[in-house]
């Protein structure tokens, strides 16, 4: 099952920038997380396996859009569709409300990622070139109610 957080204390947020740090060895700082989400600037959905968290998507309030900050499953629990159950219920979450596009920045290189994105009907928008410190980032984007 997939939960959200709506209200987060220092010590889930050290959880959840833990977890980002073990995906993707670099996270967001753990009272940056707290203030978004509790500021309601910022969502996070989590997937639980046996009480531990076993991924995350993150997304921002950016005006009118959307921007996925995060989505990212521990490595022992890939190929499971965790990520599309996550990637399901956010998008079923943001059709409730009048935002225009989701967005993102992915490496280049990671096709399983890009994969997933197109899966959800995002489209390649561009590229930014050295966005991440040793590769270029494609950019993705998306409407909310594409159906």
């Amino acid at each position: 099952m997939v939960s959200i957080v709506s209200n987060c204390d220092l010590n889930q947020a050290k959880n959840l920038s833990e977890l980002e740090k073990k995906i993707f060895n670099t996270s967001w700082d753990p009272s940056w997380i707290r203030e978004k989400i509790n500021n309601q600037n910022a969502i996070y959905w989590i997937k639980k396996e046996n009480d531990e968290i076993v991924g995350y998507l993150a997304i921002q309030f950016t005006g009118e859009d959307i921007e996925i900050l995060g989505l990212g499953v521990l490595q022992n629990y890939r190929s499971k569709g965790y990520a599309s159950d996550m990637m399901v219920t956010m998008m079923d979450y943001l059709k409730q409300y009048n935002y225009n596009k989701i967005f993102l920045e992915v490496r280049d290189s990671n096709n399983v990622a890009k994969a997933l994105y197109s899966k959800f009907n995002f489209n390649r928008s561009g590229t930014r070139l050295n966005y991440y410190k040793d590769e270029n980032a494609a950019l993705y984007e998306t409407s909310i109610n594409n159906d």
